[in-house]
């Protein structure tokens, strides 16, 4: 019986001027082969597929030709619009993107079509243009299927997230350091 653990090792620093040093999809490589070549036979890589990246023996690409990396995931539409009704019910209410009955402990309950208006709803408040219409259809846990706009997945990741601080500012306070509002995410949202 072998124990098998999981480890993310980070591989980019933030320097004392707040830029990330020694990040990216070369160092993961680097590492990962190092380790490997070293005798471990169970080490593996995740990067970003950021618009081209493809998957190695060991190093894989988290959601190929779907996002553009981690941050377009945890910034995916239907988490976002839970994070801005839990953070902020009055500004989805003005704004419609909750109606008056309609509260954070009930958005289990929405069918297929009332997810797709609220979604609609909050990529057109994040890009107030959008380039295309076209989609891809991403299906979810509970095998609802929903339209998302491909510009919306492809986006930049981390341009998507000054996007999103820039359309719902009262989720600024949420990221006052480097990855603070996928944190803050992760952990009161998502858990």
């Amino acid at each position: 019986n072998h124990e098998r653990s999981l480890t993310f090792i980070e591989v980019g620093k933030n320097n004392k001027d707040g830029i990330e040093q020694n990040s990216g999809c070369s160092q993961v490589r680097r590492i990962v082969n190092q380790l490997s070549k070293n005798g471990n036979t169970s080490v593996f890589g995740l990067v970003d597929w950021d618009g081209s990246k493809r998957d190695t023996q060991r190093v894989f690409v988290l959601s190929p030709r779907v996002r553009d990396g981690i941050e377009s995931l945890l910034l995916d539409p239907v988490i976002l619009v839970a994070t801005i009704i839990k953070e902020n019910p009055s500004f989805c209410l003005s704004n419609q993107i909750i109606m008056k009955d309609e509260r954070y402990t009930n958005i289990d309950q929405w069918n297929q079509e009332r997810w797709q208006s609220a979604i609609d709803m909050v990529q057109n408040m994040v890009f107030e243009k959008f380039t295309s219409s076209e989609t891809i259809v991403i299906t979810y846990q509970n095998s609802m299927k929903l339209n998302v706009k491909k510009e919306y997945l492809y986006f930049d990741d981390h341009g998507l997230e000054k996007k999103v601080i820039k359309a719902f500012g009262f989720l600024r306070d949420k990221n006052k350091h480097d990855g603070g509002l996928l944190k803050h995410i992760t952990t009161s949202v998502l858990r």
